[in-house]
């Protein structure tokens, strides 16, 4: 998640946002963002959604390989 927030932060930098902008209309607090950014915090992926929405991007999280149903890896009990 490190490096994930590195390159949340280098972005955003290079975006011109400051915490506060990102803060903004987001429902995130100026606080959460600089907490996530000083490490302190790790943030949910719907409030680091939201932020990046805001910067034209988005965080999805998607299976390396197919995912079987519950019901078929236990023999459909």
């Amino acid at each position: 998640m490190a490096d994930l927030i590195k390159n949340f932060k280098d972005l955003r930098k290079y975006k011109s946002y400051t915490q506060k902008d990102l803060a903004e209309g987001t429902g995130v607090s100026e606080i959460a963002i600089y907490t996530w950014e000083s490490k302190m915090r790790q943030p949910t992926l719907s409030n680091f959604n939201k932020v990046l929405k805001k910067m034209g991007y988005e965080l999805q999280i998607k299976p390396i390989e197919p995912v079987p149903y519950y019901k078929e890896a236990n023999n459909g009990y």
